[in-house]
């Protein structure tokens, strides 16, 4: 969290682009206009990753995933934009940063993106009413199954708390060795590359799992550099993967 505060001020001192200069800008697209633009567009970047923050907090997701996330849903917009159709480009980025956001924020979860969307709107439903009736509303959870990674709570300096922080070493050690046991990334291996053939190897480099056990698990543009791919492709085929991972994790644990 901190490191994403102080990225929000950081990018307070970005200039703000005048409508004209903006079109022009948009309307040339070379690397140099293109930085000056994303720059630009930082703070609503930020303005809606912040409105993920207390869930981030809750579910283990780290902001500065989101805000990398968000970033390339607004590169994807600049790429995309015409100015020739009569659309401003503010509520165009604003539209694909929020879907990549909420594509990175699902992807920690059980459910994709439109699946928990609609969930979370049937708990807000029910949260209202509850509130009439003077109830109080479970807190919404997202996960099947305790992962280690969940948020259970926070520590003495309100810092979220996760389920791995509470084993011993030797619980910690046998809980770790049970996923992969499970066999999760047996099953990736057994697609043979039908998702990707670095697909394995993005899972084990994100989550810290594997041969990295022990390792911190590397953001989006950091697993890119390692694997020498851009990070729209690490998320693409992290989420991919992910799915295919919590769906065969489901059918194994129902048997």
């Amino acid at each position: 969290m901190k490191d994403f505060y102080e990225y929000c001020e950081r990018v307070k001192k970005y200039p703000f682009l005048k409508y004209r200069q903006l079109m022009e800008l948009l309307s040339t697209k070379c690397d140099c206009d293109v930085k000056t633009v994303v720059e630009c567009y930082q703070r609503l970047v930020c303005s809606l990753v912040r409105n993920w923050l207390e869930n981030a907090r809750r579910y283990g997701v780290s902001p500065m995933d989101l805000v990398q996330a968000g970033n390339i849903g607004l590169q994807m917009a600049i790429e995309s934009f015409n100015c020739g159709r009569g659309r401003g480009f503010f509520s165009y980025a604003k539209d694909s940063i929020k879907s990549y956001i909420e594509c990175e924020f699902y992807k920690h979860t059980v459910h994709y993106r439109l699946k928990g969307k609609k969930l979370a709107a049937q708990h807000e439903e029910e949260r209202k009413k509850n509130m009439l009736l003077c109830k109080e509303t479970e807190p919404l959870n997202l996960y099947p199954v305790t992962y280690l990674s969940q948020v259970i709570g926070e520590d003495e300096e309100g810092n979220p708390l996760k389920f791995e922080d509470v084993l011993p070493d030797e619980e910690m050690d046998r809980w770790q060795l049970k996923l992969e046991v499970n066999g999760l990334l047996k099953f990736l291996k057994k697609t043979n590359g039908k998702i990707h053939h670095l697909a394995p190897e993005i899972i084990q480099l994100r989550n810290g799992i594997g041969k990295y056990r022990g390792s911190k698990p590397l953001t989006l543009k950091e697993t890119a550099i390692v694997v020498h791919m851009s990070p729209e492709w690490v998320r693409k085929i992290n989420g991919k993967a992910m799915e295919y991972l919590k769906s065969e994790f489901c059918s194994v644990s129902d048997r």
